[in-house]
């Protein structure tokens, strides 16, 4: 069978919004802060882009970036749960390399869930490597990764205050 694989900016009219919501709570729970609605929202920001990863025509997985002058932080990286382990993750972040090539890629890697070893590795084996800092929210710490070169405190904080509309903090401590 020949696979028919690229990408696709979703828009809040595209036929995959109701497989990505589904993909994003089984990802990411139904307990997230962010409801699906308001990811949809922010993405008609223009420092907001909403990628679909789509197999002839049928969503696998989607990313949800934000992007500044030479930074992009990847919000959210989410595959279909059938389609894990299959290399769609590294396809992914093999296309936000060529898409952006002279972008530092950034992320933060999940809160302790049971699965963070099997992403730290994975985001390794893709070329990311701790930042010189942790982000914290409420007492919690995540880990700030980075591809493509390096990424101060101050850059993460100015990149994602104004997509937090600057009505919460954005606090970092450095990696101990």
């Amino acid at each position: 069978m020949n696979r028919a694989i690229h990408f696709e900016q979703m828009r809040l009219t595209s036929p995959h919004v109701q497989a990505a919501k589904l993909i994003y709570y089984q990802a990411f729970g139904y307990s997230k802060p962010l409801p699906f609605w308001i990811l949809q929202l922010n993405a008609l920001r223009p420092n907001v882009q909403f990628w679909a990863l789509l197999e002839n025509d049928e969503l696998r997985g989607w990313l949800y970036l934000l992007l500044g002058k030479d930074i992009v932080f990847i919000y959210y990286c989410a595959v279909a749960q059938p389609y894990r382990s299959r290399g769609y993750g590294g396809l992914m972040m093999d296309w936000l390399k060529q898409r952006f090539p002279k972008h530092r890629l950034a992320l933060n890697l999940p809160l302790p869930d049971g699965h963070e070893t099997q992403r730290e590795r994975f985001y390794a084996r893709h070329g990311f490597r701790h930042a010189d800092f942790v982000y914290t929210e409420r007492g919690l710490r995540s880990d700030v990764l980075v591809c493509q070169g390096d990424l101060t405190a101050a850059e993460y904080v100015a990149l994602l205050r104004p997509f937090a509309f600057y009505c919460y903090p954005i606090r970092t401590i450095p990696r101990t």
